[in-house]
């Protein structure tokens, strides 16, 4: 649903409704055959059936005002609730020369909620001088999202001292979140057809994470027995400044847009729970960008594109909490990760 307001005066309106259910059904098999020396013979089986519904609401709008014809601003609002449901049942069976070894049955069941709501608000100055530009962009956003989740697993080992392992856990996680953003830039024409760009931008990321986790307490019959390994506390606060220059070339077919950026990344991770810990970490980053269009005629153009970008681990990579959703393939945070530094072309 979309609605839309101008007249002859400085202010304009747009806003939107937006609503979608998705409802998937994922049914996978999977056999892998173990070919070197000390797992030869061996075989594992798997069958795996995962449906799941995603709910989204999304409200934003667009607010326009022109103070005058030098000077405006832009401000867009952005709300959005994310519902989501899903399970996962897996059986799988190892076997050595067709004898069973071990079989496995896991039972995962999460129920997701997550509301957001971010905002950008941009401001733009025109100098007498035809393109001489100031502007400064403010993003802010606030995320949380919460959520339980239930584990059963069985694994029973055949071979050696016949064992039977079961889980039966239940989880409770919440994550709130809070970013903002701000960038200057200016722009100074050198010719016609040629410009400069200089831009700072400081960015901030925060993000508090409490996940824990029950066993099944068969005397109360409830969730009571809190399983420390499984629980963690975890703050997170992520700090960028990046400085920009750039140089802009307009042809008569062709364009050129060139970038070199550097930036400091500041990461401090703090957990609190089950034991206090912390990590601080600095990183320096060359970041360039080259764009060049070329339009041949109508309908014909060649775009050459190269980009890099840095990206901070998400909260759930840093923490060093298990994760034990595959009870024979446990994994954890890793609190000493790097940013990824990506290069597309």
């Amino acid at each position: 649903v979309n609605y839309s307001y101008q007249d002859d005066g400085p202010l304009k309106f747009s806003g939107s409704y937006f609503f979608n259910q998705s409802d998937n059904d994922q049914d996978e098999s999977v056999f892998r055959n173990f070919t070197l020396p000390r797992t030869e013979g061996q075989t594992y089986s798997e069958t795996s059936i995962s449906p799941s519904r995603n709910i989204n609401h999304r409200l934003s709008g667009e607010i326009e005002y022109s103070i005058n014809d030098k000077n405006s601003i832009i401000m867009r609002p952005r709300l959005t609730f994310q519902d989501n449901s899903g399970s996962g049942i897996v059986n799988g069976f190892t076997r050595l020369d067709g004898a069973l070894l071990n079989s496995t049955f896991t039972e995962n069941t999460s129920f997701l909620e997550a509301l957001s709501f971010s905002n950008n608000l941009l401001f733009r100055h025109s100098f007498d001088k035809r393109g001489r530009t100031f502007s400064i962009n403010v993003n802010t956003g606030v995320n949380g999202n919460s959520g339980d989740s239930f584990l059963f697993s069985e694994n029973i080992f055949y071979s050696g001292n016949n064992q039977d392992l079961e889980l039966d856990q239940f989880g409770d996680q919440e994550v709130q979140g809070f970013n903002m953003s701000a960038n200057a830039t200016y722009t100074e024409p050198l010719t016609e057809k040629s410009s400069l760009l200089a831009s700072y931008r400081y960015g901030y990321q925060y993000n508090d994470s409490r996940r824990e986790s029950f066993d099944f307490n068969e005397g109360t019959n409830e969730y009571t027995d809190l399983n420390l390994p499984l629980s963690n506390t975890f703050e997170n606060d992520y700090i960028t400044h990046v400085g920009t220059l750039g140089y802009n070339l307009r042809g008569t077919k062709g364009t050129l847009t060139l970038r070199a950026s550097l930036q400091k990344a500041i990461l401090d991770n703090d957990q609190t729970f089950p034991v206090e810990d912390n990590v601080d970490r600095t990183f320096n980053n060359f970041i360039p960008s080259i764009v060049y269009r070329y339009r041949f005629e109508r309908g014909k153009s060649l775009n050459i594109i190269y980009r890099a970008r840095t990206n901070a681990p998400s909260v759930g990579q840093l923490q060093s909490v298990i994760n034990n959703t595959d009870p024979l393939n446990i994994s954890s945070g890793n609190p000493l990760l790097d940013q990824s530094y990506t290069h597309t072309a």
